[in-house]
């Protein structure tokens, strides 16, 4: 289960695509870590590394090199790599992740009236644990998601800015993602 209290107390996420950005996240004030791009061979030594860290780790599944997009790669990820959880664009893996007891992120691309529909009506066929939507640069989106499913928000995308955060939250999201290494220990 994911814990919300974490994202209570320090609600911006990492999120990461190479070591470099990596090694700042694990030296900021961040609690969570969105790992975007790994490969099969890496994983587990940066899932080690984020826990030795306290940080909690998720991993983009759908842009993990070395691993299907089914049932067995989502099984050796949770008994193998152990992260926290995982992130995915594909509500078929969002039910698997369900049935076999890993955490999983529903992540939405929001641009238009069809986008947003469809993105509700994924939010409350599923019941994510938490939904991502992108881009976070839309409150009023945020608001609207957020008052009409029982699943938490995460904004992702664009922020590179603390009022931006603050926006997001505002809107009543209850984490903020973003790459933006210079807001990882400013808010």
């Amino acid at each position: 289960m994911i814990d919300l209290t974490v994202l209570k107390q320090n609600p911006l996420i990492a999120a990461v695509k190479d070591g470099h950005a990596f090694e700042a996240a694990l030296n900021s004030c961040v609690k969570t870590i969105f790992l975007l791009k790994g490969d099969i061979c890496s994983v587990n030594s940066i899932v080690a590394k984020a826990h030795d860290a306290h940080k909690a780790i998720f991993l983009h599944v759908d842009l993990l090199d070395g691993f299907g997009r089914d049932e067995y790669a989502l099984k050796y990820i949770k008994n193998e790599v152990k992260p926290d959880g995982i992130i995915t664009t594909k509500p078929q893996l969002v039910k698997i992740a369900r049935q076999i007891k890993i955490s999983a992120i529903f992540r939405a691309f929001v641009f238009d009236n069809m986008s947003f529909k469809a993105a509700l009506d994924n939010i409350n066929l599923l019941k994510p644990e938490l939904m991502e939507i992108l881009p976070a640069l839309m409150p009023t989106v945020i608001k609207r998601l957020s008052e009409n499913s029982d699943s938490p928000i995460i904004a992702g995308g664009l922020v590179s800015a603390a009022e931006e955060v603050k926006n997001c939250l505002k809107a009543g999201a209850k984490g903020v993602s973003t790459s933006c290494t210079s807001l990882w220990n400013n808010i």
